[in-house]
């Protein structure tokens, strides 16, 4: 993931929704430090990480809300969990140090509206222009 300010896919939850499966939300933070971006073979041990274990969705809450419903919810509860201070810091996007990953599919969380702005802006400007 290039970072917390990226946003969910509704892949997931169409297909719990499909299968009749509820839907575990996991948040995991610092696991960027142990082996980031730009990625080599080195890997940093000894770097904080944690793991939460969000309330599950039950299957009937997956059947009853649309996954698009669902996907922001989610989001929303995943990414607030990872702010909140308890766990270690989560991975930021700074597409200034991280690069705009052309020729990737990502969306920018629209609860992120400045970084989703330099990134529509940037993806507006024609190869080689200024934005």
């Amino acid at each position: 993931m290039l970072g917390l300010e990226t946003d969910f896919q509704q892949g997931a939850f169409a297909l719990a929704r499909h299968l009749n499966l509820p839907v575990l939300p996991v948040v995991l933070t610092g696991a960027h430090r142990v082996w980031e971006h730009p990625f080599s073979p080195a890997l940093r041990y000894g770097q904080p990480v944690g793991l939460r274990v969000l309330p599950a969705l039950t299957r009937s809450e997956v059947q009853r809300c649309a996954p698009e419903t669902l996907r922001v919810q989610v989001r929303r509860r995943m990414k607030a969990a990872a702010l909140d201070g308890r766990l270690p810091a989560p991975r930021r996007y700074d597409p200034e140090r991280d690069g705009y990953w052309h020729g990737f599919h990502f969306s920018i969380d629209p609860d992120f509206p400045q970084v989703q702005a330099l990134v529509a802006a940037h993806r507006r400007t024609p190869p080689g222009g200024t934005p």
